[in-house]
């Protein structure tokens, strides 16, 4: 399940950024980065797309309707996309300064919920997408919200089956789920999805989630660059966090005077930190660095070079869920274990 939603995200995400105008041509465009002067240039984008998945000691393998799920996922995170990022072409001048200043974000989440009437052997999950979109009204919401080809702006692209496909995969034999819909115009949309899936009964080697505290050692990561006071960066900020504690058993090292003081160096968006260690021929500590474009040459250069002095650098591309996370993070930890066991044996 996590793998799941961690893929239609990303699927999502990656579709919609190559069809973006500004962004340049159609398709193509996210691994051929837009230039400096585009909104969606290296560095930080409007609208912050977070993935939160809830831990589960015992992982994520569940039975249940897998292909409905996925596309019940894509539709309402392709919307959210949709109606929450903002593009040059908008007639709207004034909605666009709104959502670029609001600066906002499309939250995913996965989690497990309590529930007094699950059969045994199930849980009750829920899936939920958030956003700081444009909102539905009350009317739509009320009347027409899952009827097919029914769309709130005539003129929006789309058939206007995407929630009522939704609705009917849902309350199908086969998920037996239940939709429930918030929204407030100018504020946002909120999606949740409830169901209940049967526990595999023999998971695959590996599924329960260990703690990366090898040789009973915690290792720290700073976290740097998630400090620009919009709420997209501080929801990111704090669903890392709660990886990084309860995922993989790390501590958070605040900075001391302005300068990092974790094993492990997180960051998000900006090389800086990078640059200067490669400056300073410094590759003592492992460097995690999260973007949003993808396969821009200056980005992955600047790793390789970090590499190539000895060090341990790794890109994780946006969206990132704490399945890719977590195992770039046992690469970090296992670094400083073999530079620690190296330095000791000489």
């Amino acid at each position: 399940m996590m793998q799941l939603v961690e893929e239609a995200v990303e699927g999502c995400w990656i579709g919609f950024r190559a069809r973006l105008p500004a962004a340049g041509s159609e398709i193509g465009t996210v691994y051929a980065p837009p230039s400096a002067g585009s909104q969606f240039a290296f560095g930080r984008s409007s609208v912050e797309t977070v993935i939160d998945i809830g831990l589960r000691s015992k992982g994520w393998h569940l039975v249940c309707e897998k292909g409905g799920l996925r596309r019940v996922m894509m539709n309402l995170i392709g919307n959210s996309l949709k109606f929450t990022s903002v593009s040059k072409n908008e007639s709207n001048k004034t909605h666009v300064t709104h959502y670029r200043e609001q600066k906002g974000y499309v939250h995913v989440t996965l989690r497990e919920i309590p529930a007094l009437d699950t059969p045994p052997g199930m849980i009750k999950v829920e899936m939920g997408v958030l956003d700081t979109g444009k909102g539905i009204s009350k009317g739509f919401l009320k009347n027409q919200l899952f009827h097919p080809f029914s769309q709130e702006n005539p003129l929006q692209t789309g058939t206007g089956l995407g929630l009522a496909i939704v609705n009917s995969i849902v309350n199908s034999d086969s998920v037996k789920g239940h939709v429930d819909v918030s929204s407030v115009e100018g504020v946002g949309t909120e999606i949740r999805i409830t169901f209940n899936a049967a526990v595999a009964e023999e998971p695959p080697q590996g599924a329960e989630i260990e703690k990366l505290d090898l040789n009973g050692t915690r290792q720290s990561v700073t976290m740097v660059g998630f400090d620009d006071d919009t709420k997209g960066t501080a929801l990111l900020r704090d669903v890392l966090e709660r990886y990084l504690r309860s995922w993989c058993g790390l501590d958070i090292a605040s900075p001391s005077e302005g300068k990092p003081t974790g094993n492990i160096l997180l960051l998000n968006e900006d090389p800086t930190l990078l640059l200067k260690a490669i400056e300073a021929k410094d590759t003592s500590r492992p460097f995690v660095l999260l973007a949003s474009s993808r396969a821009d040459a200056e980005t992955t250069g600047i790793a390789y070079d970090y590499e190539r002095l000895g060090g341990f650098c790794r890109i994780v591309y946006k969206p990132a869920g704490p399945n890719r996370l977590r195992q770039v993070l046992k690469g970090c930890v296992f670094f400083l274990l073999f530079r620690e066991t190296a330095t000791a044996s000489v």
